[in-house]
C-alpha cells in the first residue's frame, strides 16, 4: 500500500532496518475529501507524509516510552510517543493497533489513523499562522507567553485549546491587566501532549493557571467533541512541541468571591 500510494518512497527499502509506522487502507479512506485530494494531486507531499511514517532503526513496542521523540525520514521531523493509561502506544495522533510486525529490514506497526498533517512549526509559529487563532496569538503576546511557547529546546510538550476569533466576540472578561491576561491564556493551556487518543469520556484535565481549572473533555468515536461547554471545531492540530485543539469560545476563569 505505501508502495502504491508513495511512488519513488519504495526506492530506500533495500536499505535499512526501519521501524514503520502504517496505516490501513480504510485509515487513508477516513482522511477528508480536501486533504486525500491534495496527497493525490501533490507527490511532494505524498512523499513527505509517507517518509514521516518511517524511522531509522528498530523501535519495538515495548521500547516506546512516554514523550519520547522519534526520528522520521522527513529532515529535522519527529514523532511524538505518548503512553496513555490503557497501555497502548500512540505517535501523534494514531494508536498503535497491531505492533510489532516483523520484516527482513525492520519493523512495522500498524495504526489506527494517517499521521497527518506534519507539524512545521511549534506552538507559537502554529498559532502566528493561522488567521483564525490571531486574537488568541495577540493575546499570548500582550501576556507575555510566546517564549513558552517557542520552546522547543525543553522537554515540556503542551495542550492548548484555542479559541477561535469569533469566541472573542462573545467575551467581556477583563483583557487590560497583564497578570489577568496571563492567567487567561494558562487556563487554556495543559501540560504534556494530548491527542485525541489520549482523551477519553469525562475525563477532567487541569490548567496550569493558578486555579488550576477543571477542564472536562467529551469524546466520542475517537475524537475529542467538547471541552467544558466549549465544542471543538477542530482537534489534534500538530506542533513540534505539543498539541492545539481549536475551540468555539473561550475557556473563562470561574469567579472569585
Amino acid at each position: 500500500m505505501l508502495r502504491a500510494r508513495g511512488g519513488e518512497v519504495s526506492s530506500p527499502w533495500g536499505q535499512g532496518p526501519y521501524t514503520i509506522f502504517a496505516p490501513t487502507d480504510e485509515a487513508f479512506n477516513r482522511l477528508p475529501g480536501g486533504i486525500q485530494q491534495s496527497l493525490q494531486e501533490d507527490p511532494e507531499l505524498l512523499r513527505r507524509t509517507l517518509l514521516y511514517h518511517i524511522s531509522p532503526g528498530v523501535r519495538e513496542a515495548r521500547a516506546l516510552r512516554n514523550e519520547i521523540r522519534v526520528d522520521t525520514l522527513v529532515s529535522d521531523k519527529q514523532l511524538t510517543v505518548r503512553i496513555y493509561a490503557d497501555k497502548k502506544p500512540t505517535v501523534n495522533s494514531a494508536v498503535l493497533t497491531v505492533p510489532d510486525a516483523r520484516g527482513s529490514n525492520g519493523i512495522v506497526h500498524i495504526v489506527s489513523d494517517v499521521i497527518y498533517p506534519i507539524p512545521e512549526g511549534d506552538l507559537w509559529k502554529t498559532l502566528e499562522s493561522c488567521n483564525a487563532f490571531s486574537s488568541f496569538a495577540k493575546l499570548v503576546r500582550e501576556a507575555e507567553l510566546e517564549d513558552i511557547l517557542s520552546n522547543t529546546e525543553k522537554e515540556e510538550k503542551w495542550t492548548i485549546f484555542v479559541p477561535v476569533n469569533a469566541a472573542f466576540l462573545l467575551d467581556e472578561s477583563d483583557k487590560n491587566d497583564t497578570n489577568s491576561l496571563r492567567e487567561l491564556v494558562r487556563s487554556h493551556m495543559v501540560l504534556g501532549s494530548h491527542y485525541s487518543a489520549s482523551l477519553r469520556d469525562g475525563l477532567i484535565l487541569y490548567s496550569v493557571s493558578a486555579a488550576a481549572t477543571e477542564l472536562e473533555v467529551g469524546v466520542r468515536n475517537g475524537k475529542l467533541r467538547e471541552v467544558n461547554i466549549g465544542r471543538v471545531l477542530k482537534a489534534d492540530i500538530p506542533a513540534t512541541n505539543g498539541v492545539i485543539h481549536a475551540i468555539d469560545r473561550i475557556l473563562l476563569l470561574p469567579s472569585i468571591c
